[in-house]
C-alpha cells in the first residue's frame, strides 16, 4: 500500500490513463473509463484535497491521511 496526496496520485493516473488510450484499439472496444483512473469531484474537476491509499487494484479516497489508510485496510 502507497499514500499519496490525490492531486499527486491524479498526475500519476494521468500518464497511466494516457497510456491505455494510446494502446486503445476501436476492434477490441471499451474505450478506457477516466472515472476508473482518477478521483473527482461530483462537478467532474479532479479533486485538489485528500489522500489516496492505493496498492494492486485497490484506491480508497479519503479526506485525511489516517482515514485513506483506514478505508485501505478494512
Amino acid at each position: 500500500m502507497e499514500v499519496l496526496q490525490v492531486k499527486k496520485y491524479n498526475a500519476l493516473q494521468e500518464i497511466k490513463y494516457d497510456k491505455a488510450c494510446h494502446e486503445w484499439d476501436s476492434a477490441k472496444g471499451g474505450f478506457p473509463q477516466a472515472a476508473f483512473y482518477f478521483f473527482s469531484t461530483s462537478f467532474g474537476t479532479f479533486r485538489q484535497t485528500g489522500y489516496v491509499a492505493f496498492g494492486g487494484q485497490k484506491s480508497v479516497w479519503r479526506p485525511t491521511k489516517k482515514e485513506a489508510i483506514l478505508a485501505w485496510l478494512s
